[in-house]
């Protein structure tokens, strides 16, 4: 079991998981934009919160497990851990417990990468981006002065 976990935890499947969020992103994405569409032409405030409904609670879950099942399956040459190699159903299998990892990662990962522009963005902002001449002669204190000052 162990060693199915740390196969799990390697850098080609977390890319598989990240493929697998982008293109669940880029469905995602287009069937809004498309029922957008179609809601202007139909009379949507009879169906709207049902149709809504049913698409976040029971559509949306679901998918990245179907997409990564699909890309698995149809992807034979990609480096799959060993465990997960010997058939069609272990690659499904893997496929689709990818698409669970990938639901529950990739909004992590996004987190911890706004969190470190977050950051160089403050450590930007704190330097000054003036272009003018630096100043002459004793600019930052002593560091004695500040050693004798009381407190």
């Amino acid at each position: 079991m162990d060693q199915t976990l740390a196969a799990l935890l390697t850098l080609p499947v977390l890319f598989f998981c990240v493929i697998i969020f982008l293109i669940t992103s880029l469905f995602r994405r287009t069937t809004e934009f498309l029922v957008k569409i179609i809601a202007n032409h139909i009379d949507k405030g009879k169906y709207e919160k049902i149709a809504i409904w049913f698409y976040k609670e029971n559509v949306l879950p679901f998918v990245p497990i179907i997409f990564g099942g699909l890309l698995s399956y149809f992807i034979k040459s990609y480096p799959y851990p060993e465990q997960f190699m010997t058939s069609n159903s272990s690659r499904i299998i893997f496929g689709c417990v990818a698409g669970l990892i990938s639901s529950f990662l990739y909004p992590r990962f996004i987190y911890y990468f706004r969190k470190i522009g977050e950051m160089k963005n403050a450590r930007n902002e704190n330097i000054d981006t003036d272009d003018s001449p630096l100043p002459q002669g004793d600019v930052l204190p002593k560091i004695d002065d500040k050693l004798d000052s009381p407190k």
